[in-house]
């Protein structure tokens, strides 16, 4: 026998309830899930903090092969001259405008 559309819960708190044992469930299908304003703002929240990470990973990640990559061209080409300094204010300049929020702002060192 197909009863399509009955909810289980409905049919146990219906007055149906001593023939149940004559009645069995081959298959249930949820059709709506809903979850209470709170839970669901909580879990929205959760996802987009897990995707923030995921992606703040990926732009470090990033950052830091551009900056093994420019410090490994610069020394290849003999460009410049790297002395342990230099290469750490490079690496920084790199990785705070590749990762920061703000647009870079380029300046010019005066001496």
């Amino acid at each position: 026998v197909e009863c399509a559309g009955v909810e289980v819960f409905a049919l146990l708190n219906s007055s149906w309830y001593p023939w149940i044992h004559l009645l069995q469930v081959s298959s249930m299908r949820l059709n709506d899930l809903a979850y209470a304003p709170e839970v669901a703002a909580a879990m929205l929240k959760i996802q987009q903090a897990r995707a923030l990470v995921q992606a703040r990973e990926l732009i470090v990640e990033g950052a830091v092969r551009i900056a093994q990559d420019a410090v490994t061209k610069l020394e290849q080409e003999n460009v410049i001259d790297l002395d342990p300094v230099t290469k750490t204010t490079i690496v920084t300049n790199i990785l705070t405008v590749t990762c920061g929020e703000s647009n870079a702002v380029p300046t010019v060192a005066l001496k």
